[in-house]
Order: C-alpha cells, then structure tokens, then sequence
C-alpha cells in the first residue's frame, strides 16, 4: 500500500511539473500568468495610445487590477501573445501591445534621487477607485488608476500642507507605478494594518512566557 501511494506521488509530481513548464494563462483572456521575473535591461519607456485595463495577477487570477490613461508613459517590455507587461505593485501589470508604442527617453520621468531604490516603506490599501497622480497635486496630471479592494507597496511617505490651512497636512504615498515615481493621495487610501494571528506564546502565562513577551504577530 505504501508502494502504491508513493508511486501515485511520483506520478503526480511528473505531472505537475510537466503542467508548469508551460505558460498558464488567465480564464477566458491569454495573459500569461507564469512568465520569466522582468528583465530590466529590456525595459523601454512606452506610451499608452488609449485608456487601458491593467490586468495583474490578484488573488491567485488574473484580474482587471487598475486602468492606464492615454498618454501615461512608463518602462514596459514585450510579453507572450502581443503583450507588454511592466512593473505593477509586487507583481507585473499587462496591456495589450496594441494600446501603446515606444516613446522618446525624454518623455520618461528620471528618477533623479534615486526614490525607486528604496526599499518598500508600507502598504496602502484602495477602498475605491483611485487615481494616481504625477505630482503631489491634486491638480496634476493623472496618469491612471488602481481598483477598489487592492493592497500596493508604498516607497515613502511626503507631507504636504493643505491649501488654504496651513495647520493641516496631507500624506501623499510615492509608489512604483511601471518603473516610474508616481503619488497617491493619502486621503483616498488607507495603511494596511495587517492580519492578526493568534499564536501559541499568547496562551503562556507571562512566567513561562520570557522569548516572546513582546513579540508581534501582526503580519
């Protein structure tokens, strides 16, 4: 019997291994879902023709995730079936490569400080529709927007006061939008606080409890 499972095993880990040397692509779309990580020497500033859905591997599928507005630029490289994919949160956004056409060097915004180099800071959490800014403006240009319900790594934090009350300030997040500096407003999200868990060295009495007394669990 034992024989039998292991066999059973052996065969079930061929198969699967078999199954990902293949590209897995969404239901009822052909964005590939396991691709080779990004290549950043292959990366090249592109401009979007046309208001386009990014679609992004969310909850384990691939989903609408966010939306690129006409003439955003960003760094994207070619992917399978007529794609281009780029950097998206912690994964990789795609547009069809009908949707946008290589643009001029000068047109890419320079990250002059280095910003992009920074490790991530926090995560932001969308509740709605948000648009991503350019600048840390409200009257600056928008360059697209991500989906309600969507967590994001952000890179650092900016301050700024709020016109016509100088008491108050607002946060703006600097996120990684495609290999670009990009800004939230941080009224429009919120941090996210993580997931409590509740482990073992919270049972223990405090006298048996002395290497993790003061551990934290919030993930």
């Amino acid at each position: 019997m034992t024989r039998c499972r292991f066999i059973t095993l052996y065969i079930l880990s061929i198969f699967i291994s078999f199954f990902l040397s293949f590209p897995v692509y969404a239901e009822n779309s052909m964005v590939p879902l396991l691709e080779k990580r990004l290549d950043v020497a292959l990366n090249k500033p592109m401009k979007v023709s046309q208001n386009s859905v990014i679609y992004a591997l969310v909850g384990g599928k691939i989903r609408p995730a966010g939306w690129l507005l006409k003439n955003s630029v960003l760094l994207m490289q070619p992917a399978k079936n007529n794609f281009y994919r780029f950097h998206f949160g912690n994964s990789v956004g795609y547009i069809t490569q009908q949707q946008a056409f290589e643009a001029k060097k000068n047109q890419f915004p320079a990250d002059t400080l280095k910003q992009l180099d920074q490790p991530v800071y926090d995560y932001l959490v969308t509740t709605e529709k948000t648009p991503i800014y350019e600048n840390a403006d409200e009257k600056s240009t928008v360059i697209g927007f991500l989906s309600a319900n969507l967590r994001y790594p952000v890179l650092s934090r900016i301050a700024k006061k709020v016109e016509f009350d100088s008491s108050s300030m607002i946060s703006w997040f600097i996120i990684d939008f495609g290999g670009r500096l990009a800004l939230i407003d941080g009224q429009d999200v919120s941090l996210y606080k993580g997931i409590p868990i509740l482990t073992y060295h919270h049972l223990l009495p405090d006298n048996e409890n002395k290497l993790f007394r003061h551990t934290s669990t919030t993930t």
